[in-house]
């Protein structure tokens, strides 16, 4: 059966741990430098996976971002602890992780389905990626959400909204796993795509107008961002 047509949830689709951390909205740490830097101490995330920090900080609810900074980890090597089965399988990383005011929201994805994109990529190194996360009232997954993804997330107007101005590079959806319960999200999309200076401001501006039209779930643009292995005595 094709990936596209599946609605159950198995271990045999890739898995994906995906990290957010939520500063508190108090006017402070606005750039989220010390929010790195307090990720980059814990040294939990600099050896694997990738980071991604928004490039839209004059977020509504908070200057500096709602979920400023996540992480991804796919590396089958760095997840196989997290994929143990029983009651003694290891635990995802508390929230209090990084301070008792940053809440940090860890989850086991599994991804559904993803897709790369033919064609010529513009002569860039860089490459936005676009977070569109839901939650959901209901603990289980809804197989009509999961087959019309791509429609309901707005993934595919997005993209059509993109034309010939920008490419996109792949689009992958994830539906959470683990926790089976808690205030996280579901379902998540990720989109990457080939940016140029010129094109940085034209995704800005569509993911700008998508959520302005939409009005639920979440979304913003990031880039990504290396943290380095974390110093002795550094802040």
């Amino acid at each position: 059966m094709p990936a596209a047509t599946r609605t159950e949830i198995t271990n045999d689709m890739p898995a994906a741990c995906l990290t957010f951390f939520v500063p508190p909205n108090d006017g402070s740490d606005t750039t989220n430098r010390e929010l790195l830097s307090r990720i980059r101490r814990t040294g939990k995330f600099d050896r694997s996976g990738t980071t991604f920090v928004t490039t839209e900080p004059n977020d509504m609810y908070r200057r500096g971002g709602q979920f400023p900074v996540f992480h991804v980890e796919e590396s089958p090597a760095a997840l196989r602890p997290l994929l143990g089965d029983g009651p003694g399988q290891p635990r995802l990383l508390p929230s209090g992780l990084i301070d008792d005011r940053t809440l940090t929201q860890q989850g086991l994805f599994r991804q559904v389905h993803k897709f790369a994109f033919d064609g010529v990529s513009p002569e860039s190194s860089e490459t936005a990626c676009i977070l569109m996360a839901f939650k959901s009232m209901q603990q289980q997954h809804d197989p009509e959400l999961i087959t019309h993804w791509k429609t309901w997330t707005g993934a595919r107007g997005l993209l059509v909204d993109f034309g010939t101005d920008v490419a996109p590079r792949s689009a992958a959806f994830y539906v959470r796993q683990r926790p089976e319960r808690g205030d996280q999200f579901m379902y998540v999309v990720l989109i990457h795509v080939h940016v140029t200076e010129d094109t940085w401001c034209i995704v800005r501006h569509l993911v700008q107008r998508f959520r302005v039209e939409r009005q639920f779930g979440y979304i913003s643009v990031y880039k990504e961002h290396r943290l380095g292995r974390p110093k002795s005595g550094a802040r």
